[in-house]
């Protein structure tokens, strides 16, 4: 029996001990990371975004709150006191010189009939916050998402320019191994090799540019995920086969429609809504109050004076009982002008935030347009850079047959070069900026920068 206990015992601590392991164990997004799983990732791991999501529950608290308004009121009491000296006896109703113990009882509930609509204004006012605050959380989500887009992307376009900046100086150390060789043949000068060991080094110290670059893009990817600066992350380094191409959408057609699922947009409306609907509970507070209410009482007393009859406990608890029921008229004549005040403020309120409407929308369609205009810009200077890139091939290849013929020195191939692999750059700048602007511009179109 106790080898069975010990059995039993063993395989509950084991059992623990394995939840314990992989409750404790941290996510870790899938190597290599895709944009999507990084932005999943910040998601699940900012603090920003659960700290907006707890002010969304306090607004579903609020909600739950206002409904339970409706509700009648109710509660029970008991209450029990000893009196000595002269004081006031139960049974004759006189006052005497006696000790008395009173033991009271009692249920009440009060039902609101009407306040002004002071209740219902609240509920729609709490259902509007309630909408209010789902929607931001969802904009603090589409802020990280676009900080993670712009880190990730930043992260693709340094590591294109490593490998470009390695091949450059690949390519420089293979002109110089033939510039010496030339020498020896007296083909060359040795200014040349002078020159090719002066490209030599300017490549590896922009080589290490670069990297450094890539270093900070790789921090600032990690800080935008909220992800351990000493831990490894890989991620996606293709840029894709999305080729940029020009966008005929309408700006102002475009505005009107993401006015209706915008977050920015959903979420200044509910406000907008919410306060009107405080403004309206300001001006029901002048209405007068109507409410309903009842209850049950009933007590117990004992004289302590020796000598005294007193009824049993359970006749007096059903003899003293007693209900009751009525109704009750509040209106309201002077508050100090607090009341006043209170309309007054709600209405500054209103106004304020029918301005803050307005201008929400009015920057939402500059951003649009702007949105539009930017990845129209991008798509037209990345096939300009596309032609750019082929003009400077050809004519660094052309260069580099120069080169080798003794037709320009190694300055002018050093120069070609440069204009290369600064084409190339400007290149790969281009794709991830209207990569960045295109993900922009569907956002407003209503896809989410996470897609499920």
């Amino acid at each position: 029996m106790n080898s069975l206990k010990n059995i039993i015992f063993t395989i509950i601590v084991c059992l623990c001990a394995c939840l314990k392991g992989k409750s404790q164990e941290a996510y870790m997004p899938p190597t290599p990371c895709t944009l999507r799983d990084c932005m999943i990732y910040a998601r699940d791991h900012a603090p920003r975004n659960a700290g907006q999501e707890a002010q969304h529950r306090i607004y579903q608290q609020d909600k739950t709150q206002a409904w339970g308004a409706f509700f009648p009121s109710a509660g029970v009491s008991v209450t029990a006191e000893y009196n000595f000296g002269r004081s006031l006896d139960p049974a004759t109703n006189t006052y005497q010189d006696n000790k008395y113990f009173n033991n009271n009882y009692s249920a009440t509930a009060e039902l609101p009939l009407f306040n002004g609509l002071v209740r219902v204004n609240n509920l729609k006012m709490a259902a509007a916050y309630e909408k209010m605050g789902l929607q931001q959380v969802q904009i603090v989500r589409d802020e990280i998402s676009l900080r993670v887009i712009n880190a990730y992307y930043n992260v693709v376009y340094y590591h294109h320019l490593v490998v470009q900046m390695q091949g450059k100086l690949d390519e420089s150390e293979q002109n110089l191994y033939q510039s010496v060789r030339m020498e020896e043949l007296g083909l060359k000068a040795g200014a040349d090799v002078a020159q090719m060991e002066a490209n030599v080094a300017a490549d590896q110290f922009g080589l290490i540019r670069q990297r450094n670059l890539l270093e900070n893009a790789w921090l600032e990817l990690k800080s935008s995920m909220n992800f351990p600066m000493e831990d490894s992350l890989t991620i996606d380094q293709v840029l894709g086969q999305l080729l940029p191409e020009l966008s005929d959408q309408d700006p102002d057609s475009l505005f009107e429609q993401a006015i209706r699922y915008l977050p920015q947009a959903v979420a200044a409306k509910h406000q907008l809504q919410g306060i009107k609907s405080n403004y309206k509970v300001s001006m029901g507070s002048f209405f007068p109050y109507i409410g309903l209410y009842g209850g049950y009482r009933t007590n117990y007393f004992e004289a302590l004076k020796s000598g005294s009859e007193n009824a049993s406990y359970k006749n007096q608890f059903r003899n003293n009982a007693g209900e009751y029921v009525g109704i009750q008229i509040s209106i309201p004549i002077f508050s100090q002008l607090t009341k006043l005040s209170n309309r007054r403020r709600a209405k500054y309120r209103l106004q304020m935030q029918q301005a803050d409407y307005e201008e929400t929308l009015l920057r939402l369609h500059q951003d649009i347009k702007q949105g539009i205009t930017d990845l129209n810009g991008a798509a037209k200077e990345y096939i300009q850079a596309v032609r750019k890139v082929n003009a400077s091939e050809i004519a660094h290849t052309v260069n580099q047959r120069k080169y080798e013929e003794g037709m320009i020195s190694a300055l002018d191939l050093q120069n070609s070069s440069n204009q290369l692999i600064q084409s190339k750059a400007e290149l790969v700048g281009m794709h991830v900026q209207y990569l960045i602007r295109k993900k922009v511009v569907d956002y407003y179109n209503g896809i989410p920068f996470i897609t499920e």
